[in-house]
């Protein structure tokens, strides 16, 4: 579901706004990696490649992993996009 999302999100942009999607302040977070009934091997490997212009992060909530290195980054990343940084 996550890899359609992304190739919808992308196609999107595309048409709908005729902005690609690289011009946008984004970072990805693999959210629930504490949570062994999920699998993100397939996920990962797509976002190899399918991300790599974007910082990636893994999280999980209930041990805060990720979280506010990925709230800092994403913070910086619109603060660089606007010059106010």
């Amino acid at each position: 579901a996550t890899i359609i999302a992304w190739k919808s999100l992308c196609h999107n942009f595309q048409k709908i706004y005729r902005c690609n999607i690289s011009s946008i302040p984004i970072i990805i977070q693999w959210n629930k990696c504490d949570l062994d009934s999920i699998n993100f091997n397939e996920v990962k490997l797509f976002g190899k490649h399918e991300f790599s212009n974007f910082p990636i992060y893994e999280s999980s909530a209930i041990n805060g992993l990720g979280i506010t290195e990925s709230f800092k980054k994403s913070l910086n990343l619109l603060l660089k996009k606007h010059n106010l940084s």
